[in-house]
This record gives C-alpha cells, structure tokens and sequence, in this order.
C-alpha cells in the first residue's frame, strides 16, 4: 500500500525547498539540481508473537532513461524527518554504514531492489525506526530518478514498495513448526 510509505528527495541546489509532493526521488549529482539524495519511510505491519521476518526487500522502478550505470547505496536514517517539510539543510543524520548496494544501468521501468532483512529485524526488536536514504556512491556526475508514491494513478503499480515475508511458528503436538506465509506487498 504505497500510502504507508513517505518519501521526497533532498538537493543541494535548492538548499531551503522541499519536494515531498513530487513525483520523482533522485539520487545523485546534476548541474539541475547539485546533489541529490532520496528520503523514505514506511510503515511495518504489526507481528504476532510467533511471527519472524525471514526476508524484507525494498523496490524502486526508474523513471529516468540515460542509460548510465549507477552505483546506489541504502543507508539507515538516524533521526526523524517529515516529507513535507524536510531540505537539503534540514537533512536528518545517516548511518554511513551501508545497508545494501545495487549497480545497474537506468532505463525506464526498471525495478531496483534493495535487500533490507537485517534493517528490519533490527527496527521490530529495536525501534527507532527513522527510515532509508538513497545516496549515490560517490555523487559526482549522474543522477538516477525513480517513481514516488506521489506519482499519478497511472504508475501506480510502479511506486515504490517494500516486500516483507513472514514465517510463523506453531505449535502441534507439542512441537514447533514453521509456516511460511506469502509476502506482504506494502
């Protein structure tokens, strides 16, 4: 449900302006728009005491059509943020440590995933749970645009989305055992 998810984009040529209803994120460097990076945050759905997540995957769909390689890492953000208010220096702290990375080349439709497992566990057991930022490896020379949730109706399909698989213990007999419920498309 791409209502459950916020996000905007963040760039360094408009230091003071927000994006949050914007249909595009950005990660990377243009003479358009300087640096750009890309804010998101979703909601989880709420776990059963038996409930494990055994595989969390976070998807974007290009928009741009440049035909460059990019190199995009995911990061944790560290402190809360809003997508109607937030700029590039208003921008919350991130953990440099990345999270995931993907290289691909930008074409039209293309879905970009990001394995966020490990991230999610981390939230359910621990909270502070702020976020991803799309950031651009080394934010020298191209950008990639993906889908928003802002996007119209007609990309819906193709906003962003994070898939969550579930696996739930139960008891029979007195001995557990693991059910492997289909993945939650949110």
């Amino acid at each position: 449900d791409y209502e459950k998810i916020s996000d905007t984009r963040i760039c360094s040529k408009y230091p003071n302006d927000n994006f949050g209803e914007n249909m595009e994120l950005i990660a990377g460097k243009s003479t358009s728009v300087g640096t750009a990076r890309s804010l998101i945050e979703f909601e989880l759905p709420v776990l059963k005491p038996a409930d494990m997540v055994i595989k969390a995957i976070f998807n974007v769909t290009c928009f741009s059509d440049y035909r460059v390689s990019h190199q995009i890492h995911l990061h944790r953000i560290l402190d809360s943020w809003n997508c109607y208010n937030v700029t590039w220096n208003t921008m919350p702290r991130y953990d440099s440590k990345i999270i995931d990375c993907n290289i691909f080349t930008d074409e039209v439709g293309k879905s970009v995933q990001f394995d966020i497992t490990e991230l999610v566990k981390d939230w359910y057991n621990n909270g502070n749970k702020h976020g991803v930022m799309l950031k651009d490896s080394d934010e020298a020379g191209a950008y990639v645009e993906f889908l928003a949730t802002d996007t119209s109706e007609a990309y819906m399909a193709l906003r962003p989305m994070k898939i969550i698989v579930l696996k739930q213990l139960q008891m029979v007999r007195g001995v557990y055992s693991a059910l492997v419920f289909p993945a939650i498309r949110l």
